[in-house]
C-alpha cells in the first residue's frame, strides 16, 4: 500500500492531508490547515510552506510517502513547476521561483519526492468524480463559483481542455458574457458590487444575502434570481456544444446553494436542456483528492 501527500494551495490558507496512493481514498484524520498571507514576502511563504510539509513528512514516516501532488492556483507553469503570479491577488512575490526545485533542495529526502502539480479547479473536479457528485456523469462541467469562476470539463473522468464544442485553452471563466467576461458576473464579486449599487451597503460574499434572503428580503431574492438567470443562459451554449450530461457545482457560492439551484435548474429546462445539476459533496477535500490522483 503506497500513500501520498495532497496539498491544496488556497488564497488564504494552505490545507494538507494523506491519500491512499492505490486507492484515492483520503485518511481523514490527517487533515490540517494553516493560514498563510498570499500577499507576503517570497521567503516568508516559502518558509511556511516548507515546513507545513516537513511536518506531515516527519509524522507519516511510516507512510513512506513518495509524492506530493499541488493543487495550485493559477497562473502557473504546472509542467515545470514554476510559478507564474502575476495581475492577481495573491502569491505575487512567487514570480519566477521554480517551486519543484525549491521544495526538493529543501525538504528531508526531497530528491526522490515525486512532486507533481495541478490546476486546482482541476483537482477539485478529479476528487469530486472520483468519489464525490460527479461519480457517473460521463461528460460533466466541474465549477468553482467563490471569489473567483473556475471550471474544468471532464469526458469520462478525463480532464479535457480541447476539441470540438469546448472554449479556447478549456477554461470559461474569460469568455465574453454580457458587458464583461464571465467571472464578472459568476463569483462572489457580482453578488457584492450589485448588492452595493442597490443598497449603498458593502457586504463580504453572500452570506449576508443569504441571510437577508431567508427572512424574506425581496431584494436579495432578486439577486438570486438574477445570479440564477445568468448561470443559466452563460452555461447553455456551453453546455449544448460540449455535449454535457451534468453540472457539479463547488465553493463558497455554494453555501446558498437553495436560494438559485432550483432557478438555475428551470432555466436549464427552458432552454431544452435535461442536465444534472449537484452541488460538490466533497468539499475541501476535494482538491486534495484529485491533486495525487
Amino acid at each position: 500500500m503506497e500513500f501520498s501527500l495532497g496539498i491544496d494551495i488556497g488564497g488564504s490558507h494552505i490545507s494538507g492531508a494523506i491519500v491512499n496512493s492505490d486507492t484515492g481514498e483520503i485518511i481523514i484524520d490527517s487533515y490540517r490547515e494553516q493560514p498563510i498571507d498570499p500577499l507576503g514576502p517570497k521567503e516568508e511563504i516559502l518558509l511556511i510552506w516548507t515546513e507545513f510539509f516537513r511536518t506531515f513528512l516527519q509524522n507519516n514516516k511510516d507512510k513512506k510517502i513518495q509524492t506530493i501532488g499541488f493543487a495550485m492556483p493559477g497562473p502557473f507553469d504546472y509542467e515545470n513547476g514554476i510559478a507564474s503570479f502575476e495581475g492577481v491577488p495573491k502569491y505575487n512575490s512567487l514570480k519566477g521561483v521554480n517551486v519543484r526545485e525549491y521544495l526538493k533542495n529543501n525538504l528531508p529526502d526531497g530528491q526522490n519526492l515525486h512532486i507533481i502539480f495541478k490546476n486546482d479547479a482541476t483537482a477539485f473536479a478529479v476528487g469530486e468524480y472520483r468519489f464525490g457528485a460527479a461519480q457517473n456523469i460521463d461528460r460533466v462541467w466541474i465549477l468553482t463559483l467563490g471569489t473567483g469562476f473556475g471550471s474544468t470539463f471532464l469526458v469520462k473522468g478525463t480532464p479535457t481542455f480541447s476539441g470540438p464544442g469546448m472554449p479556447e485553452g478549456g477554461y470559461l471563466y474569460y469568455q465574453p458574457f454580457r458587458e464583461g467576461i464571465a467571472e464578472e458576473s459568476l463569483s462572489t464579486r457580482w453578488f457584492e458590487n450589485t448588492w452595493h449599487k442597490l443598497s449603498g451597503k458593502t457586504i463580504k460574499g453572500v452570506k449576508p444575502l443569504a441571510d437577508l434572503y431567508a427572512q424574506g428580503n425581496e431584494e436579495a431574492k432578486q439577486l438570486f434570481d438574477d445570479f440564477a438567470q445568468n448561470l443559466a443562459s452563460f452555461l447553455a451554449p456551453w453546455l449544448t456544444s460540449t455535449k454535457a450530461r451534468g453540472v457539479v457545482i463547488g465553493g463558497g457560492i455554494t453555501k446558498a446553494w437553495e436560494y438559485f439551484a432550483p432557478m438555475t435548474e428551470a432555466h436549464l429546462q427552458s432552454a431544452g436542456l435535461d442536465i444534472i445539476l449537484r452541488k460538490g459533496t466533497l468539499g475541501k477535500y476535494a482538491p486534495i483528492i484529485g491533486a495525487i490522483s
